[in-house]
């Protein structure tokens, strides 16, 4: 039996990596969401999993044709290292404890497109760093996608803090 403290550390995990959409139009794939995990022994392997690179992804803001700038949505796209690929985004009302989620990159609508930034983590950061480093709370002015996007890319790596642009 689980107790009551570790219970509820495992339901918020559980809420912060629940797979959502990021709108109706243009989110992550279209309809209802789809929910990848089916235990929890699941989601701790994914939490866990280990990102060896990361790419910058952008699309349209719902109800939009095309990107204007700022006015368009980010987020990173991890690789793991057993070749899976996640998004890894922010947006208000996308989560219920965090608004920084994770979804199977499967999900994501042909309208999501790569910038060309990219940066290898080689294996030193996990999909828990990610979220975390996208922060739980938006604010459109000062903590918004494009930034939560910045900071994950901007994770320290052997000391490093700068992100590389390949492409």
């Amino acid at each position: 039996m689980l107790s009551f403290k570790t219970a509820a550390c495992v339901a918020f995990l559980a809420i912060l990596v629940m797979v959502v959409e990021c709108g109706s139009k243009g989110g992550i794939g279209g309809g209802t969401p789809a929910h990848d995990l089916t235990n929890m022994g699941d989601l701790r392997r994914l939490l866990g999993s280990k990102v060896v690179t990361a790419e910058v992804v952008k699309r349209p803001l719902d109800g939009w044709k095309k990107e204007y700038g700022l006015f368009s949505h980010s987020g990173v796209r991890v690789t793991l290292e057993d070749g899976s690929q996640h998004l890894v985004h922010k947006g208000k009302r996308v989560g219920l404890s965090s608004q920084t989620v994770v979804t199977d990159a499967s999900h994501m609508s042909s309208r999501w497109r790569a910038t060309g930034q990219s940066r290898d983590f080689g294996g030193q950061k996990t999909v828990s760093d990610f979220i975390r480093a996208g922060g739980k709370k938006y604010n459109v002015a000062a903590n918004n996608c494009h930034i939560a996007t910045r900071r994950m890319m901007r994770q320290k790596v052997d000391g490093s803090r700068s992100s590389r642009r390949r492409g």
